[in-house]
């Protein structure tokens, strides 16, 4: 292999440096919505909570009991956030000419 086959190209190595792991090994294409979707998670568990804890006397089985709007809320908040978190992680930046 001649030396100057061993070298990158310029836009090759600056796509190799913005894909480089932070100090800490966690990296994301898209932080901001990552973080936006594991708030909005969190709040559509939160929001379940109340109708599963009044199902202790039925051993926390929720089938039968009636959907309460905080159940419907948090069912779409929890929608919602996975997929904002899956494209935050998982999406990759479009590069700009």
């Amino acid at each position: 292999m001649r030396p100057e086959e061993s070298v990158l190209a310029p836009d090759r190595i600056d796509n190799l440096r913005s894909r480089q792991k932070r100090f800490d090994g966690i990296s994301y294409e898209h932080p901001t919505a990552f973080w936006f979707g594991v708030v909005i998670t969190s709040l559509g568990v939160l929001l379940q909570l109340p109708a599963f804890y009044e199902a202790r006397s039925m051993d926390y089985h929720l089938a039968g009991m009636p959907v309460t709007a905080e159940m419907v809320v948090g069912m779409v908040l929890l929608v919602i956030g996975v997929g904002a978190t899956a494209y935050g992680h998982l999406a990759a930046k479009v590069a700009r000419p």
